[in-house]
C-alpha cells in the first residue's frame, strides 16, 4: 500500500538484516507496520503489525477480512465529505479514503490528481492506490499476519 513512510524500497536492504534475528518460536513484531510492505517479506511463522493510527489498522484488518467491500474508487466529493465528517464512517472507510484518495498517500494530504504521460488524459489516481491496497491485501492474508492498534499511553 502506499504509505508516507514506507519501507517499500528499502525491504530489499532491511530483510536480509533483520531476518537472521528473527525467532520463529517468539515471530516477528513490526512496531511501525504502516502500509505493511515490510512485515510481509519476512519469514516467521507468526507475524504481528502494530501502528498508532487507528484508521490505518482497521483498514488494514479489513482488507484482511473481507476486501470485497473495499470500492474501487473514491470521488473528489467523497473525499471532502469524509475528510470533512470523519465521525460518520467505519474507521477502515475514513482509512481508505485518508490514504488511498489523498496526494502523495499523505493523511488527507489533497485529493490525488494526476495526468499519464501524454499530460492530457487523466490519471484514476485513488483506484490506482485501492488497486495496490488490494494487491498488498492478498500478501497479508497469505501471510496470516496478526495487526493491531497500539495507543500510547502517557507515563504519570
Amino acid at each position: 500500500m502506499k504509505y508516507v513512510g514506507s519501507k517499500n524500497r528499502l525491504a530489499k536492504d532491511l530483510i536480509p538484516i533483520i531476518q537472521p534475528y528473527v525467532d520463529n518460536s517468539v515471530g516477528y513484531l513490526e512496531p511501525f507496520v504502516g502500509g505493511g510492505n515490510l512485515i510481509d517479506k519476512i519469514k516467521s511463522n507468526n507475524k504481528y503489525g502494530s501502528d498508532i493510527n487507528k484508521y490505518l489498522i482497521a483498514l488494514l484488518e479489513k482488507a484482511q477480512t473481507n476486501i470485497s467491500d473495499i470500492p474501487d474508487h473514491i470521488s473528489e466529493d467523497e473525499y471532502i465529505k469524509v475528510r470533512n465528517n470523519k465521525d460518520n464512517y467505519d474507521d477502515w472507510y475514513v482509512g481508505l479514503v485518508g490514504f488511498c484518495a489523498t496526494f502523495g498517500a499523505k493523511w488527507f494530504g489533497g485529493y490525488a490528481r494526476g495526468f499519464k504521460a501524454d499530460g492530457i488524459t487523466p490519471r484514476d489516481l485513488p483506484n490506482e492506490a485501492i488497486r495496490n491496497l488490494k494487491q498488498q491485501a492478498k500478501q497479508i492474508i497469505n501471510e496470516n499476519i496478526l495487526i493491531k492498534n497500539q495507543e500510547v499511553k502517557e507515563k504519570t
